[in-house]
């Protein structure tokens, strides 16, 4: 008897009349939103960096950060050991409207390159349209550094 594993995934589709469409990069749901407020554009950017949905979206391979002893009101953001960053470093997402679109600058990690071994801690800079496309940017690299057998910080692997 052989034993044939198969890796189980979960995939989002967006359904529209009769047709269905899976969704795996965040291009694919361009044209699909439509965000009112710099707080639906927010939630909207978390979706593809949150702890519970990062994995849906193929491209970004980052988490929200938040500092441990300055965590977040509302929750968001994977936490940091002390050792990584000075605590100034990382700061509350700010949001603000350029003509049409919504800025967010906040702080990620992310996941472990697969030839250094080397995760970022850094500011982003995400462009997001009323209509969702999205852009993301790095602006600052805070830090870089290999992981320590996920020590420092843990990363949800799927």
């Amino acid at each position: 008897m052989v034993n044939k594993f198969e890796e189980s995934s979960i995939n989002l589709y967006s359904v529209e009349g009769g047709t269905k469409k899976l969704i795996r990069n965040v291009s694919d749901i361009d044209d699909l939103a439509e965000l009112k407020n710099p707080n639906d554009a927010l939630s909207y950017a978390r979706l593809f960096t949150g702890y519970d949905t990062h994995y849906l979206f193929r491209g970004i391979n980052a988490l929200e950060v938040s500092q441990t002893s300055k965590a977040y009101d509302d929750g968001w953001g994977v936490t940091l050991s002390s050792d990584w960053s000075d605590e100034n470093e990382i700061e509350k997402p700010t949001i603000y409207k350029m003509g049409n679109n919504y800025i967010i600058e906040r702080c990620l990690v992310s996941y472990p390159d697969p030839k250094t071994k080397k995760s970022q801690l850094y500011r982003s800079r995400e462009t997001i349209s009323p209509n969702g496309k999205y852009h993301h940017q790095i602006l600052k690299i805070i830090q870089e550094r290999k992981m320590k057998n996920g020590i420092n910080i843990s990363l949800p692997y799927y």
